[in-house]
């Protein structure tokens, strides 16, 4: 190899590191030809076509490697991006979640309260025994006014009989008085505790749909936004790729339109 000829040769690490060393042949081979030292410029010219190959097999890959960081930086960035979105989203649906939870136990409370209130009103205010009928009201002022009659003998005794007659007959018609007193005094308490549950109810429903409509509204929101996100980064995606391609062939084409001899070197690597 040409190289064995120059075995002072810097090391060659990087593109720039070749590029460099090419000038300096360069000028060596352009000392030699003056000095009429043919053979070293030929060994020089030999040694530059060599060190152009190289040269753009490292320039080559060297962007390949470029674009290979640009694709996993925009990955990096999308997926950060996506992590962040995802997070947002979720923080803000949860405090959602929370605050509706938390309204709705509010109004269960309320309501509890309120249903406490109503039902204790409702034992206080509707009188526990009924009202004295007239059939009664009449037993009594007949028990009474035979138990009045004791001032006449003989007679006494049977006007105590009757009255007791009439008193068992009075609590007889005053049991079942009660008993079906508070039969219906339970049934209208039990009915308007039974329309009270039902507005509690209602209320219940329209607030879990007014929440569940807070919660699709955030789902869509969280939808759209996620496609705009999704756009973006195919959007940058494509325009990296539409760089990229405009990279290498700008890259390839200073080969092919320098003339022959770079065209050759180019050629080589095909």
């Amino acid at each position: 190899m040409s190289q064995d000829l120059f075995p002072n040769e810097p090391n060659l690490n990087t593109a720039n590191d070749v590029e460099q060393y090419i000038k300096t042949l360069l000028q060596y081979q352009d000392s030699c030809e003056k000095s009429a030292e043919y053979m070293q410029a030929d060994a020089a010219q030999k040694r530059i076509v060599e060190l152009k190959k190289q040269l753009v097999q490292r320039r080559r890959k060297e962007m390949q490697q470029a674009h290979y960081q640009q694709e996993q930086e925009i990955e990096r960035a999308h997926l950060e991006e996506f992590n962040q979105f995802n997070r947002f989203w979720d923080e803000k649906m949860q405090k959602f979640n929370d605050e509706a939870s938390a309204v709705e136990q509010e109004l269960l409370n309320k309501q509890q309260n309120e249903f406490n209130k109503v039902s204790e009103e409702l034992e206080r205010t509707i009188p526990s025994k009924p009202k004295e009928s007239s059939d009664v009201l009449n037993l009594k002022k007949r028990e009474e006014y035979l138990a009045k009659q004791k001032k006449y003998p003989f007679f006494y005794i049977f006007c105590y009989v009757e009255a007791q007659k009439i008193k068992e007959q009075r609590v007889q018609i005053e049991d079942v008085d009660y008993q079906k007193y508070q039969i219906e005094r339970t049934n209208k308490i039990n009915t308007q505790l039974k329309q009270l549950r039902m507005r509690y109810r209602n209320e219940i429903n329209a607030l879990q749909q007014r929440i569940k409509g807070g919660q699709d509204e955030q789902k869509k929101n969280r939808t759209l936004e996620l496609e705009k996100l999704l756009q973006k980064y195919q959007n940058i995606k494509k325009e990296l790729e539409i760089k990229q391609k405009m990279d290498k062939l700008a890259f390839e084409g200073q080969f092919t339109n320098k003339g022959s001899s770079n065209q050759s070197v180019y050629m080589s690597q095909m």
